[in-house]
């Protein structure tokens, strides 16, 4: 594909949490790859309010949350400003302090 989006990154997207788990636990992907923009499959949950899927990656997973997009984004940037706290909760990064873009 053209945005270099992994099956997790799809998977996350389309909040398929039982896929999620099975392509880390089964298939060994990736859990933190990046597309081209620099988007982990935590980022498009977040961007996609996928909370099962956002839950599993933190918790069962422990993918780094830290981590910044291309344009310096974390995936609690996409959801601070929605009034979901449970979400934002969950993907509040571990420091307050600005870390730089992650390669």
């Amino acid at each position: 594909n053209t945005s270099g989006a992994t099956l997790l990154h799809l998977a996350a997207e389309a909040g398929l949490a039982n896929m999620v788990n099975e392509l880390i636990n089964v298939y060994h992907l990736d859990k933190d790859a990046r597309d081209y923009h620099g988007y982990t499959p935590l980022h498009i949950a977040a961007v996609h309010n996928q909370l099962l899927v956002i839950f599993d990656l933190i918790m069962k997973h422990k993918v780094n949350k830290n981590l910044r997009t291309k344009q310096g984004l974390t995936p609690f940037d996409f959801v601070q400003n929605k009034k979901d706290f449970n979400l934002a909760s969950l993907l509040k990064p571990n420091s307050s302090r600005k870390k730089p873009l992650s390669k």
